[in-house]
C-alpha cells in the first residue's frame, strides 16, 4: 500500500497540531518530503523502518523521531503487525514566551535523529506524548496554555537524554536562508533551478551552498530538486493527468526521457507503469 501524507499544519497559519495513527500491515511512503515545521513522532506500538536522507533507520516501539524544518524523509512498514504512532508538529513561533532557551531546539539536529530511552525515561516520555494528545483531543479550558506548557515540558525531557550526543551543528543565519531556498524550490520547481541560480539569487557561494546542502535539507542539490519535482509530478498523476509531455514539462525536466529516467530511478517504476497500477486501482482518473 502507498501513502502520500500531507502536512498536518496544512493551513500556513497553523502552528501546532498532534494527530494519533494507527494502520495495520506495511503502510509506506513511497516518495521522500518534508515539512516546514518540526516533528516529533512517538512509536506507541510495533516497529517502522525510517530514512532520513542518505541513512536509514529501524523506529521500535517506544523510540522518538525528532525532525528539524525540511529535512527530508520518508516512513516505511515493517511486518503485519498493527502499529500505532503520536505525531506532533509545531513552529517555532508556537512556543515563543514560553521556551524558557531558543538553543533547546537543537536537540532536533542530533546526527541519528532517532531517540531510544531506559525503562524509567522510556515511560515518562510515553505520558508526555499521551498527555499533549488528550489535552489537544478533549481538553478545552486553556487549551493552547496547556499544549503550550506540555510541549515545554517534553522538549525538556528529551533535551536530559540529548546531553553529549553529537548534534549537527546548525548556523540560524544559514538555516534561514536554506529555509527561503526550499521555499525557492518548491515554488520554482517548473522552472529551471541550478546552484548557479539559487547562489546569485541568495547571495551565497555556490561551492559553500553545495557542501552545505545535506546538512540542512537532508539530501543532495539534485536528489532534493528531483524529489520535490517528483512528489509533485505523482500528485498531477493521482489527480488523473496521464500525459507524460505534459507532465515532464510542467516540472521542469528537459525531456520525457529525461523524467521518465529520474522518475524509475526514484520509483523503480516508469510514469505509464505507475499510471496502470493506479488506474487498476481505481485511482488517478
Amino acid at each position: 500500500m502507498e501513502i502520500f501524507t500531507d502536512d498536518l499544519l496544512d493551513d500556513s497559519s497553523s502552528l501546532f497540531a498532534v494527530e494519533e495513527q494507527t494502520y495495520d500491515g506495511e503502510v509506506n511512503m513511497l516518495f521522500f518530503h518534508h515539512h516546514n515545521h518540526y516533528e516529533m513522532m512517538y512509536m506507541t506500538k510495533n516497529a517502522r523502518t525510517f530514512h532520513i536522507g542518505d541513512h536509514s533507520y529501524e523506529l521500535n516501539q517506544n523510540n522518538v523521531v525528532l525532525l528539524p524544518p525540511y529535512l527530508a524523509h520518508k516512513a516505511c512498514g515493517i511486518g503485519s503487525s498493527t502499529k500505532r504512532r503520536i505525531l506532533i508538529n509545531f513552529k517555532k513561533e508556537f512556543l515563543e514566551g514560553f521556551l524558557p532557551d531558543p538553543a533547546l531546539l537543537s536537540i532536533f539536529n542530533m546526527e541519528s535523529h532517532i531517540v531510544e530511552f531506559d525503562s524509567e525515561t522510556r515511560e515518562k516520555v510515553r505520558a508526555a506524548f499521551e498527555e499533549i494528545l488528550r489535552i489537544y483531543l478533549y481538553d478545552n479550558f486553556y487549551k493552547e496554555f496547556h499544549l503550550k506548557l506540555a510541549l515545554c515540558k517534553l522538549i525538556l525531557l528529551l533535551n536530559k537524554k540529548g546531553i553529549g550526543e553529537k548534534k549537527i551543528p546548525i548556523d540560524d543565519d544559514i538555516a534561514k536562508k536554506f529555509t527561503s531556498i526550499a521555499h525557492f524550490i518548491n515554488n520554482n520547481c517548473h522552472s529551471k533551478i541550478t546552484l548557479d541560480i539559487l547562489a546569485e539569487t541568495f547571495e551565497i557561494d555556490k561551492f559553500q551552498l553545495s557542501r552545505l546542502f545535506k546538512s540542512y535539507l537532508g539530501s543532495s542539490f539534485v536528489t532534493y530538486v528531483n524529489t520535490v519535482r517528483i512528489t509533485r509530478a505523482r500528485r498531477m498523476m493521482l489527480g488523473g493527468l496521464n500525459n507524460v509531455t505534459e507532465i515532464a514539462t510542467t516540472n521542469g525536466f528537459d525531456s520525457p526521457t529525461h523524467f521518465s529516467r529520474v522518475f524509475k530511478n526514484m520509483t523503480g517504476k516508469t510514469p505509464k507503469q505507475y499510471m496502470l497500477e493506479l488506474r487498476a486501482e481505481g485511482k488517478g482518473e
